[in-house]
């Protein structure tokens, strides 16, 4: 948790999981720092660099 990515050129930052695996990523908006989306990724659609 906690780990930065980058989803279609716009920096996030992983904060969980779903019950049904995906990875919950927080995406911030660029006109106003106090206000994020949340997004899901499925399984397998990007590569944190484990394993």
């Amino acid at each position: 948790m906690g780990q930065s990515i980058e989803v279609d050129r716009c920096h996030g930052r992983v904060i969980g999981v779903t019950r049904r695996g995906e990875l919950r990523v927080s995406l911030p908006s660029p006109d106003d720092p106090a206000w994020s989306q949340e997004i899901c990724l499925p399984p397998g659609a990007i590569s944190l660099g484990y394993g």
